[in-house]
């Protein structure tokens, strides 16, 4: 699962194969956190990986998304 989504990253990143801008998201700090985190998650709790478990994953992570875009925008730019 995760290990062929690095593996998958991996091989999209290098090939250039997405457009700038999505491969920069999936390159993205926040997506491979996440991803870590979700295995970390499965392995050391014993959760079963459901269908249920999957739409509470992607439902975490696009509430993650949009709450760092709100903050990103509120936020002064420093620069």
């Amino acid at each position: 699962g995760i290990l062929s989504m690095g593996g998958l990253l991996v091989f999209v990143s290098f090939f250039h194969i997405l457009p700038k801008e999505i491969a920069f998201f999936i390159s993205s700090g926040l997506v491979v956190h996440y991803l870590a985190f979700l295995g970390v998650v499965f392995i050391y709790t014993g959760m079963v990986y459901t269908e249920l478990t999957s739409y509470a994953a992607i439902l975490i992570f696009l509430a993650l998304v949009v709450f760092f875009s709100v903050v990103k925008h509120i936020e002064p730019d420093l620069y």
